[in-house]
């Protein structure tokens, strides 16, 4: 089934500023660290998130990489715990209101996965499956993306589009 069939139809209007984009990066951030907050001080959070980061790990993917690996850690462990429950829950919550807001900053760049598919497109390379590769590019840059280096989503986004 192809990705289309579960990303709305693209409007003309959708494109963001960039104040746009770094408020939705910080929005993220802020639902990340609530996340993170909810599970503080849970061992099997802490043992997630305490450990040595191999080389990989030590860029913000890695850190979101492990932040989640604990939250579904807890969730696993601890969502029939009374004692722990509502934390899991929270941090649970959290992470799904980050993953949304991850994809719809994703999907605000679909142009660009477009834009890139008919460049590339030819009698070996068909269009919608470049356009898939884009959007799994949309959505690794949108969990790299940070605002605070100055640079724009749809600039960093191309780069992932076309890696």
């Amino acid at each position: 089934m192809a990705i289309e069939s579960f990303v709305p139809r693209q409007k003309k209007s959708e494109r963001l500023t960039a104040e746009q984009e770094k408020e939705m990066a910080r929005r993220i951030h802020r639902a990340e660290k609530r996340a993170r907050e909810a599970i503080k001080g849970i061992t099997a959070a802490d043992d997630v998130l305490s450990r040595r980061p191999k080389r990989a790990e030590r860029t913000r993917a890695g850190m979101v990489d492990r932040l989640e690996e604990a939250i579904n850690d807890v969730w696993r462990r601890h969502r029939n715990d009374p004692t722990f429950k509502e934390r899991a829950r929270e941090a649970k919550q959290a992470w799904a209101e980050a993953e949304a807001i991850r994809w719809e900053l994703a999907m605000s760049g679909r142009r660009i996965a477009h834009g890139e598919a008919r460049k590339l497109a030819g009698p070996f390379m068909d269009e919608a499956d470049l356009v898939q590769e884009g959007y799994i590019g949309l959505l690794r840059a949108a969990k790299r993306f940070d605002p605070e280096r100055g640079i724009r989503f749809s600039t960093y986004a191309r780069w992932w589009v076309r890696a």
